[in-house]
């Protein structure tokens, strides 16, 4: 199941849910660390973010995505009789202040259908959706190092 949400309510939740980025209140239910979407040549239809989520005292389900920039969902990689494979994630768990990386290779956030391609250095709004409550975050469009594959939606940050 892919939770969609439109660009109007990414738009509003960013706007009125506190911000879970560094410097936030650090009594927040979530927490969103190094933020970051990977550039990607112009006219790709598809890219993915990436970022470390901080669960704050209190289990939290994050049971979907959102961005105005297309359609958001969480994925996670795996490799099957040695393939990869994207498999979409329908809840990401975290118990009392747990750590979940979304790091290329792993878990991370699919964007898709743009109308556009983000270019380096524009800010992209990623949601996180969690028991009817939501928490946002700017994401820098990055650069990926040359010579990695897009089937990996990336490589390490630069």
């Amino acid at each position: 199941m892919m939770i969609r949400f439109s660009p109007l309510f990414a738009f509003l939740a960013l706007l009125t849910s506190p911000l879970g980025a560094a410097g936030a209140d650090p009594e927040a239910s979530l927490r969103a660390e190094d933020v970051w979407v990977r550039a990607m040549p112009p006219g790709q239809r598809m890219t993915a973010a990436y970022l470390r989520i901080v669960a704050g005292g209190e289990p939290v389900e994050i049971d979907g995505v959102s961005s105005p920039i297309g359609d958001a969902s969480l994925h996670e990689t795996q490799t099957v009789d040695g393939r990869s494979r994207m498999v979409e994630i329908e809840k990401l768990s975290l118990g009392p202040g747990e750590t979940v990386e979304l790091a290329p290779g792993g878990k991370h956030i699919m964007l898709m259908g743009l109308e556009r391609t983000p270019e380096v250095g524009e800010l992209v709004p990623i949601c996180l959706i969690s028991e009817g409550d939501s928490m946002c975050a700017d994401a820098p469009v990055l650069r990926s190092p040359a010579g990695r594959s897009s089937a990996d939606h990336g490589g390490n940050k630069p």
